[in-house]
């Protein structure tokens, strides 16, 4: 959900995204990248998977799904790294919701429209891809920490909305 993607922060399509986006900013990218990249190059796939051989998931055969908002300075990096992941063969379901910001389904218990039919997406997801016979081969492990991912989602929502019921509106 609304990855970063490539650090270097050279993409011409974060300055639209920068007057756009309420949450992060150009700025934010480049001093949390400084942060981030410890003794690295900001070029190293570690710290910029965009530039990293995706081609390991699909040998692999890892799926790799994302969300996006339009309204997101990190999205023109994570549009481009979707792009590379089909480009190198990797299957993955991506939902790019234009007009959204950072994270945007972290807000469902507000009841934002958007933000809970991105919350539904991510684990419609998740469930689907649990399900899939090519992941059988995940341990049980894994499958417990994709339960439970769905469980959280599912009890904060239904905790907010017990709560919610009891609140006066505006």
């Amino acid at each position: 959900m609304s990855p970063a993607t490539d650090l270097r922060n050279l993409n011409s399509d974060i300055g639209p995204a920068d007057h756009q986006d309420p949450l992060l900013s150009r700025k934010t990218i480049e001093e949390v990248a400084l942060e981030w990249k410890g003794d690295w190059d900001l070029s190293d796939p570690r710290i910029s998977p965009t530039l990293a051989d995706l081609t390991v998931f699909r040998r692999a055969g890892i799926k790799v799904d994302g969300l996006t908002g339009g309204h997101d300075v990190l999205t023109p990096d994570a549009l481009l790294f979707r792009d590379k992941l089909a480009e190198s063969g990797v299957k993955g379901d991506w939902l790019q919701w234009e007009k959204q910001v950072h994270c945007f389904p972290l807000m469902f218990s507000y009841h934002v429209a958007e933000a809970v039919a991105g919350e539904d997406w991510i684990l419609e997801t998740v469930r689907a891809n649990a399900r899939h016979p090519s992941q059988r081969h995940f341990s049980s492990r894994v499958r417990q920490m994709i339960s439970q991912i769905d469980t959280l989602f599912i009890t904060c929502s239904r905790a907010w909305h017990r709560k919610s019921r009891h609140l006066s509106p505006l």
